[in-house]
C-alpha cells in the first residue's frame, strides 16, 4: 500500500481533547486512525511505509520520525500503540500467571534478547494473549508520548471484535486478519475461542494450506462455515480469488454503523479492511 493521510471534511483541532488515537507499528509501516471519543466517528487515517527487513535499529529511528507526524502532535485522552507480530501465544485463564509470562511465551516461541514480554487479558472471553515488544521500541514510543499510552497486540482488537460479531451466532464462523508475511486466524463458536494462531507464509500456496489445514484439522465443512477476512486485502487480492475456490462463503470485512465514515468522502470503504483493527482498539478497554 502506498503512503495515504485522509482527513474528515468536519475535523477540528478544537476538539483535540474529545479524540483518541490507536498507532500500529506494522512490519513494513507505521498507521494511525484518529477518532472521536464520544461516538468512534473516523477523523482521519494515514499510513506511511518503511521497509519489511529494515533492523531494529533503522525501525526504531523511521519510527521516532513517524511520531513527529502534524497529526500527533496534539493531546489525546487516550494513545494506543498496536504492535503487529506473528509472535504471539494464547493462553487459557485457567493456566495463565503472570509470575511465568516468559515460560509461557516459550511454550511456542523463542524470546528474543532485549524483548519485553508483555500480556493482554481478553475481554470478550476467557483467555489471555501473551506477546513480546522490542526494549527499543517501547522506549521510542515513550519518549514521543510519554506514560500516557496502553500497548496491545493486534490479536487484541481482533478477537474482541470477532466475538462480539458471532455473539449471537449458533454456527461456528473462521475469522482471518492478513498482514503481507504473515495471518491472524481464529475459529469462533458464539464468543468462545476454539482455535486461534498465527501463521507465516510467503507466498498464496502456503497461506492456503495453513487455512484448508485448520478446517481439515478442525473438522470444518468447506460448504457450510463462512469466512471473514480483515486486514491486507481487497477482491481483486488472490488472498480473497483463491481462498474463494475452496470456500463457499467468504466475506471482507464491512464498516460498521459507527464506522460508516468510511462509505464518504474523503474516506474509501476499500480501505476499512486495512484500519479495521485500529478502529476497534475501544473494544479493548
Amino acid at each position: 500500500m502506498q503512503d495515504l493521510l485522509y482527513i474528515h471534511k468536519d475535523y477540528s483541532n478544537q476538539y483535540e481533547q474529545l479524540q483518541k488515537v490507536s498507532i500500529s507499528l506494522r512490519p513494513n509501516g507505521f498507521s494511525f486512525v484518529i477518532q472521536a471519543v464520544d461516538s468512534d466517528r473516523i477523523l482521519a487515517v494515514c499510513y506511511s511505509q518503511v521497509s519489511a527487513n529494515s533492523s531494529i535499529s533503522v525501525y526504531s529511528k523511521s519510527l521516532s520520525v513517524f511520531f513527529k507526524h502534524e497529526m500527533l502532535q496534539k493531546t489525546f485522552q487516550t494513545i494506543s500503540i498496536v504492535y503487529v507480530t506473528p509472535r504471539i501465544t494464547i493462553i487459557p485463564s485457567s493456566l495463565f500467571s503472570t509470575h511465568n509470562l516468559t515460560l509461557l511465551f516459550e511454550t511456542n516461541h523463542v524470546l528474543v534478547p532485549n524483548d519485553v514480554v508483555l500480556d493482554y487479558k481478553l475481554k470478550q472471553t476467557q483467555g489471555y494473549l501473551v506477546y513480546t515488544i522490542p526494549s527499543q521500541i517501547i522506549e521510542v514510543c515513550k519518549e514521543a508520548f510519554g506514560n500516557h499510552i496502553r500497548f496491545l497486540p493486534q490479536a487484541a482488537p481482533f478477537l474482541e471484535s470477532s466475538c462480539i460479531q458471532n455473539k449471537i451466532k449458533t454456527n461456528k464462523q473462521v475469522y482471518i486478519l492478513l498482514d503481507d508475511t504473515f495471518f491472524d486466524i481464529a475459529v469462533l463458536e458464539g464468543h468462545n475461542i476454539l482455535l486461534y494462531n498465527t501463521f507465516e507464509f510467503s507466498n498464496n500456496n502456503d497461506y492456503m494450506y495453513f487455512v484448508m489445514n485448520v478446517f481439515e484439522q478442525l473438522q470444518l465443512n468447506p460448504i457450510e462455515i463462512p469466512v471473514m477476512l480483515s486486514g491486507v486485502i481487497s477482491k481483486a487480492s488472490h488472498y480473497y480469488e483463491s481462498i474463494q475456490m475452496f470456500i463457499k462463503h467468504v466475506h471482507i470485512i464491512e464498516p460498521t454503523q459507527s464506522h460508516k465514515d468510511f462509505l464518504q468522502y474523503p474516506f474509501e470503504q476499500s480501505l476499512y479492511p486495512f484500519f479495521n483493527n485500529e478502529c476497534n482498539v475501544s473494544l479493548c478497554e
